[in-house]
């Protein structure tokens, strides 16, 4: 028996010096290896975040044209519901619009400075009478960092919508 015992102890030992031999035999990574390693995951990060930044311009232009359609709408919902005059101003040089019960204010709407208004024949101004007509027709442009986007109110009951040019 002991000499199976000194067997497997032998066994034990060498088992453990071949491992010691192995910890010794491997080495870690080199400073030029982790260097390259981190430099390429910081270059596929980077794209990402150069591929996203356009999406993030799309949603944002997206989310402004949402916004301001719905506030139209409310507004010419408002002067049906209410049977009063709702006025429509769209200050020049200022990123706002408003809209107005007569001198009360109904709703006041800044909007990011990326987002220009130019006047063609619909004025900055205009109003939707109490059966949500609207007092005049055109179109007028909402110029982005990157698209002008043309918005077109039609005679009759006050539709109205957005193309991109």
């Amino acid at each position: 028996m002991s000499q199976w015992t000194t067997n497997n102890h032998f066994e034990w030992k060498s088992s453990s010096r071949s491992s010691l031999i192995k910890l010794e035999s491997e080495k870690g990574f080199t400073l030029i290896e982790s260097l390259i390693v981190l430099s390429m995951f910081l270059l596929i990060v980077s794209l990402s975040v150069l591929m996203i930044q356009p999406k993030m311009q799309s949603l944002d232009e997206n989310m402004f044209f949402t916004k301001f359609k719905a506030d139209i709408l409310f507004a010419q919902q408002y002067a049906l519901a209410n049977q009063t005059y709702v006025n429509v101003f769209i200050p020049q040089g200022s990123h706002r619009y408003m809209l107005a019960d007569g001198y009360t204010m109904i709703l006041d709407h800044e909007f990011s400075e990326r987002y220009s208004i130019i006047e063609r024949t619909m004025p900055r101004t205009f109003q939707f009478h109490p059966n949500g007509n609207i007092n005049m027709f055109g179109y007028f442009y909402v110029q982005t960092d990157n698209s002008k986007y043309k918005v077109m109110f039609q005679i009759g009951r006050g539709r109205f919508y957005v193309t991109e040019e």
